[in-house]
């Protein structure tokens, strides 16, 4: 009695005829491949690019047709609109030039303020020096002494009020270079070299993350 093989039958002489397809055929089982199965990984080169929808999430950036845009670049004008539109503002992104013209229109009203309170102070030291003695302090070191304070003061209360008018334009400056908004905060803790490097970064395709549907369309 002979028993069957539950292999099927391999034919030598087929194996080692002419270069036909049939010859280089592999036999896994019942199954018969010219070649062992491949499996694709699916890792393929993916560029960091705008233009890349592997970067998609719910919402943000996505304008509908499978692509996500940066926030725009603007000029002066433009980037005081944005900001006074979105003063208190801190979900979704914005770009290096809105940032920095804000940061450049503080700039200029600090620098002017203490050159005006130099120019000031200087008059008036002048002043003293060419008034009588027993005149000096109850005219001239008065009023010098009166206007150091108060432009100390104005000085104070503008950088106050520059931190919190420009904090939600911060925020949303680190979220456009792919960090939480949250680190500005460290520029009220002494360690405002941090977020002020982040700022300086580029925008990331990890910022559509920080988005919300209201700020799909935002200008």
């Amino acid at each position: 009695m002979t028993s069957s093989s539950p292999l099927p039958s391999h034919n030598d002489g087929n194996s080692q005829g002419s270069g036909s397809p049939e010859s280089s055929n592999q036999h896994y089982g019942d199954y018969s491949q010219s070649t062992p199965p491949t499996y694709d990984t699916g890792y393929g080169d993916q560029s960091l690019n705008y233009n890349n929808s592997s970067y998609g999430s719910p919402y943000g950036g996505y304008h509908g047709s499978g692509q996500f845009s940066p926030r725009p670049h603007v000029g002066f004008g433009e980037a005081i609109k944005k900001w006074k539109d979105n003063i208190f503002h801190f979900s979704g992104r914005a770009s290096r030039s809105e940032y920095w013209w804000i940061q450049l229109l503080w700039a200029l009203i600090m620098f002017g303020l203490v050159a005006i309170t130099f120019v000031v102070l200087l008059g008036q030291a002048s002043a003293m020096e060419t008034s009588a003695p027993d005149e000096a302090f109850t005219t001239s070191e008065s009023w010098f002494l009166g206007s150091f304070f108060f432009a100390y003061i104005l000085i104070l209360v503008l950088g106050l009020v520059q931190g919190i008018t420009t904090l939600a334009l911060g925020w949303r400056r680190l979220q456009d270079a792919g960090f939480p908004g949250g680190l500005y905060l460290l520029n009220f803790v002494g360690l405002g070299i941090v977020p002020f490097i982040m700022c300086l970064m580029p925008s990331s395709p990890s910022g559509y993350q920080y988005d919300k549907p209201v700020d799909v369309n935002r200008p």
